[in-house]
C-alpha cells in the first residue's frame, strides 16, 4: 500500500474520498468538507482590483464568463498557434469518453518557441489575478495544469460519456478556466453549470454523507431530487469564441450531449491545491519551477 493511500494521509490531502466506509459512516467525509470550506473562507484574498467585478460574480454564482477577453490580434495569434499544435499528432494525447473524443496538448510538453502566443494568454495578469482571487492564495501559473483542449462529438455508442452526468469534482473549492477558441454551440457539447451549487448547504451535506458511505464513483453524481430540494437549475454555457469561463468545480457541472460532428476547442487551466496542507503545494511548485528553468 502506498503512503498516500493510508487513512490519516487521505483525510488531510486533496483525495476525493477517504477509503474507509467505517469512518465515512461516522461522518469523516462530511467533516473534512466543512473544515476545508471553512479554511478556504478564512484565507486572505490577494488584491487584484482590475478583476474585482468578476470575482464578485464568481463568488456569488460559482462561475463567471467574460466575452472578448483578448484583443483580436492576440486572440487570432493564439488560435493559429493552437490549431497548428493540435494538427501535430506528436503533441496530442487522445482519449475517449464514450462517444466523445477528448484531445489535449499539455503546455509544459510543448517547446517554448511553438507556444509564444499561447504563453501570452497564460501570462495575462487578469487571468492570474482572477484565479488567485478565486483560490484566495497566490501561486505561479507555471505550476497549474495548462493545455489546449479539443472536444469532438462522435457517433452514439453503447457506452455513454460519464462527463455528461451532473457531478461535483471534489469536496473543496477549486477552479478551472477555459478560453474558448471556437464558438460553442448546442451541438458542440457545451459546459453546463448549476449557479449557486458551490455553496455548502445541509441538503448537500446529507448527499455527501450518503455518497461517502457507498460511493459508485469518486466524483459525486447529482440526482435531480437534490437539485429540486436546493431550488437550483442548470445553465448551458453557449458562448462566442474569445470568451473566458472560470468555474468553481466543487459546484455541479457536466458536459452537455452534443451532436455528431460538433467540436469545440479551448485553452484550459486547472487549479487543484491542497485544502489543508499547503506546504506540500509549495514543495511541488519549487520542483516544477526548477525543472522549467533548467529545460
Amino acid at each position: 500500500m502506498r503512503v498516500q493511500d493510508l487513512l490519516p494521509v487521505r483525510a488531510v490531502t486533496s483525495a476525493k474520498l477517504v477509503n474507509s466506509p467505517v469512518f465515512n459512516r461516522m461522518g469523516l467525509q462530511v467533516a473534512r468538507t466543512y473544515v476545508a470550506r471553512g479554511m478556504y473562507h478564512l484565507r486572505r484574498t490577494p488584491r487584484h482590483p482590475e478583476v474585482e467585478e468578476y470575482v464578485d460574480r464568481l463568488r456569488r454564482d460559482g462561475m463567471v464568463t467574460i466575452e472578448n477577453f483578448l484583443p483580436s490580434d492576440v486572440f487570432d495569434a493564439v488560435c493559429e498557434e493552437s490549431r497548428a499544435l493540435m494538427d501535430d499528432e506528436s503533441m496530442v494525447q487522445k482519449r475517449m469518453h464514450g462517444p466523445t473524443h477528448y484531445d489535449i496538448a499539455v503546455l509544459n510538453r510543448i517547446p517554448a518557441e511553438r507556444r509564444s502566443a499561447i504563453g501570452n494568454f497564460y501570462a495575462d495578469p487578469r487571468l492570474k489575478g482572477l484565479l488567485e482571487c478565486a483560490e484566495r492564495r497566490s501561486f505561479e501559473m507555471e505550476c497549474a495544469h495548462r493545455c489546449i483542449e479539443r472536444v469532438r462529438q462522435g457517433e452514439e455508442t453503447t457506452e455513454g460519456d460519464p462527463e455528461t452526468e451532473l457531478h461535483s469534482d471534489i469536496f473543496f473549492s477549486t477552479h478551472k478556466a477555459w478560453l474558448y477558441l471556437t464558438d460553442v454551440r448546442p451541438q458542440d457539447g457545451p459546459l453546463v453549470y448549476v449557479p449557486g451549487s458551490h455553496r455548502l448547504s445541509r441538503v448537500q451535506a446529507r448527499e455527501i454523507y450518503r455518497h461517502s458511505c457507498a460511493p459508485d464513483t469518486p466524483s459525486r453524481r447529482i440526482r435531480q431530487e437534490e437539485l429540486d430540494r436546493l431550488g437550483l437549475a442548470e445553465t448551458v454555457l453557449e458562448c462566442p469564441r474569445n470568451t473566458l469561463v472560470v468555474a468553481d468545480v466543487c459546484g455541479y457541472h457536466r458536459r452537455s450531449v452534443g451532436e455528431p460532428g460538433g467540436e469545440r476547442m479551448a485553452l484550459h487551466c486547472s487549479i487543484r491545491r491542497q485544502p489543508f496542507l499547503g506546504f506540500l503545494d509549495r514543495i511541488l511548485d519549487r520542483r516544477i519551477l526548477r525543472e522549467a528553468a533548467s529545460a
